[in-house]
């Protein structure tokens, strides 16, 4: 099968990369750990145009945040194991769109090879999705906190979280987004194996955000 990975968000330079047999766009967004955005309508806008269908893993926006289907997204998948379900208690995955893929889905792939959460699971899930927007709330705050002050340290090359006004793709993300969820990551100056491994020993867990080092 052919495929291409690609570490850009350039619409017009993803479009260079497709090839004649490309079926399927699988994305992120935001993407790796420098957190950019891809235009989800402009994407959407591409695929559509050459047959291609589009799937996006939403799981750092949620559903709260970002909702790739009113931008013409074909499917979004997420983790429910990390914010939906937020305890650390449960495993599983959600898949979304609309009827006739679902369905389609739901005959051809979910019948034979398709997992089903069980009751515990799904119970443990339901709860979390109702505190969701609360733990959302103060996921953003907190990492907002942590991020204005990592890009005032002496010691910080940059911050990458889309929720900071310099960030490359903050306009971007006013249009596509409503919040900004908890994770973010930063570059030392100084980013020896050493200098990373100490600022790690040294980070107290219970009082920072999930960060991560480049």
């Amino acid at each position: 099968m052919d495929r291409t990975l690609l570490y850009l968000t350039d619409i017009a330079a993803i479009e260079q990369a497709l090839l004649p047999t490309t079926k399927v766009i699988y994305l992120e967004c935001p993407t790796d750990h420098n957190f950019m955005l891809v235009d989800l309508k402009a994407l959407a806008s591409l695929a559509k145009n050459k047959g291609i269908r589009t799937i996006i893993d939403n799981t750092w926006s949620t559903p709260l945040f970002q909702k790739p289907l009113t931008h013409g997204i074909d499917i979004v998948v997420h983790s429910t194991s990390k914010y939906l379900g937020g305890h650390s208690d449960l495993m599983g995955g959600a898949v979304i769109s609309n009827k006739q893929i679902i369905s389609k889905l739901f005959t051809y792939e979910f019948i034979l090879f398709g997992g089903i959460m069980p009751p515990q699971e799904a119970s443990q899930l339901l709860r979390s999705l109702r505190t969701l927007p609360i733990r959302m709330a103060r996921h953003t705050a907190n990492a907002l906190k942590v991020a204005k002050f990592l890009e005032s340290h002496s010691a910080v090359e940059a911050v990458h979280y889309p929720g900071l006004p310099y960030h490359p793709d903050y306009e971007l993300g006013q249009r596509q987004l409503t919040g900004y969820s908890g994770l973010l990551s930063f570059t030392l100056k100084n980013a020896t194996y050493g200098t990373v491994k100490e600022v790690i020993n040294k980070a107290s867990i219970s009082n920072w955000c999930i960060v991560g080092f480049l």
